[in-house]
């Protein structure tokens, strides 16, 4: 029988632990996700998958959680910054320690370079947009929404509007 090989790593609150990939940490992931197969999770729910991930792997040989951690802290005290090195200390879990966690922060960090994030795109430059062609007055109007400007509320009161939801990616 092979022994499960953990990966050390130091959570948000200072403390070393050990991160173990066994099958329950692969079971805790699919019953989180509804997914069995991490790669269509983190293609699914990007960066935003780490904490579970690794919380699922900080159980111990009984299957219990840390006693002094939850999935909530650790998602809520975990930087954005520190996805690459989180990620990276994940995979070397789930390789059993085979492949390095150096070698795998280095290979996160490129992609992360080359990834563009969900739903962001660049916002045009204000040349680019003084540039662009502007309509006359008085122009066509067919593209002009009919709903009130922000500022006008109701009997000439400010009412305050919120942006739509960006839509999810499946």
């Amino acid at each position: 029988m092979n022994a499960v090989k953990s990966v050390p790593i130091v959570t948000p609150d200072g403390v070393e632990r050990n991160l173990r990939f066994t099958l329950g940490a692969r079971k805790r992931i699919t019953e989180i996700f509804g997914l069995p197969d991490i790669k269509d999770v983190l293609n699914k729910y990007g960066d935003g998958a780490i904490p579970e991930l690794l919380y699922s792997c900080l159980h111990d040989e009984d299957g219990n959680p840390p006693k002094d951690l939850t999935a909530n802290r650790l998602a809520e005290t975990l930087a954005p910054e520190d996805a690459a090195e989180m990620l990276a200390a994940f995979m070397c879990a789930v390789s059993q320690g085979r492949v390095s966690k150096n070698d795998l922060e280095a290979l996160v960090e490129e992609a992360l370079k080359k990834a563009e994030p969900i739903g962001l795109k660049p916002l045009p430059s204000e040349a680019s947009v003084s540039d662009s062609p502007q309509e006359k007055s008085g122009g066509d109007t067919s593209n002009v929404s009919s709903m009130p400007s922000p500022s006008s509320g109701e009997n000439g009161k400010t009412s305050k509007t919120t942006a739509p939801e960006p839509s999810q990616q499946a």
